[in-house]
């Protein structure tokens, strides 16, 4: 399968290795956090205690009963918080949850209550926005139309400005509000970190080269049968976007470091049609 490229994006001389450490969570943030959220350190409960839940420093606060709590695990950076009645409407129907612009501007507000600074927040390719998604649930009585009941948006981590991914939405914030405004729920998945060491970027046709003769090449997901692929000789990759991205695990996987890689998006015509891939090479 023949690959053209298109690229315009520049990629910097070097980059960095970043090792992970505990995050330091001050008591007094402690307070904040519990004062935003409606607790106090006397309402605790008994959480796991395995994998990354048995580390240092774990503490639970809430009810599970009442599915109000919240969870914080600094070895792994990772907040996370959930109150369920915030979409109990109390059975007064007439109630709707923010909309998209309302809760972009409350969630980069409480991106700021968080600690976190414009620049620790990815931007999109084209540097035009910060990169975030909206996720709605909506519901209702039965033979009634469906009504927003929570909204809730992702901001995606940066590190030395270029943007974290994994196979999920993890390395950011996700912050939700349901009814009323009150804050639904929250996750903080943002490791602490110190630099390892430094080394170049090799130049687009070096790195090319790794990339069509699949040496370390990741997908999530690759949209088409393999075998069929390898069959097809009109299929054609057409790659236009190259970037520097860091590779920040789900919260409750272990991990000690938090390298680069390099992301390449392209659309695959494949079968008279087009697919939208994302590869990963180191």
């Amino acid at each position: 399968m023949p690959a053209q490229t298109v690229l315009t994006a520049a990629l910097p001389a070097e980059v960095r290795v970043f090792k992970v450490v505990p995050r330091e969570f001050s008591e007094e943030f402690i307070d904040r956090l519990l004062e935003v959220t409606e607790l106090d350190r006397t309402q605790t409960f008994r959480g796991s205690r395995h994998g990354v839940f048995g580390t240092p420093g774990v503490r639970y606060y809430g009810s599970l009963e009442n599915n109000h709590t919240l969870a914080i695990i600094p070895a792994q950076g990772w907040i996370h918080y959930t109150r369920m009645d915030a979409v109990d409407d109390k059975a007064d129907r007439s109630l709707v949850g923010p909309t998209e612009e309302e809760t972009l501007q409350r969630g980069l507000e409480f991106a700021k209550f968080l600690g976190l600074k414009e620049s620790d927040l990815a931007r999109t390719s084209d540097k035009e926005r910060l990169h975030y998604y909206f996720r709605k649930t909506e519901g209702g009585p039965v033979l009634h139309p469906p009504r927003v009941k929570s909204m809730e948006v992702f901001f995606r981590r940066a590190l030395d400005g270029h943007p974290v991914v994994a196979e999920g939405l993890y390395g950011g914030l996700w912050v939700g509000f349901g009814f009323r405004g009150k804050l639904y729920k929250f996750s903080l998945t943002a490791r602490a970190i110190e630099p390892m060491y430094a080394f170049p970027v090799a130049p687009i046709a070096e790195q090319l080269k790794v990339l069509t003769e699949c040496k370390q090449v990741y997908a999530f997901p690759w949209p088409v049968d393999a075998k069929d692929l390898k069959k097809d000789q009109d299929a054609v990759l057409t790659l236009v976007i190259v970037e520097v991205v860091y590779f920040e695990d789900a919260p409750e996987r272990v991990q000690k470091i938090i390298p680069p890689l390099l992301r390449w998006e392209g659309e695959l015509q494949f079968n008279a049609e087009q697919h939208t891939v994302v590869l990963y090479t180191p």
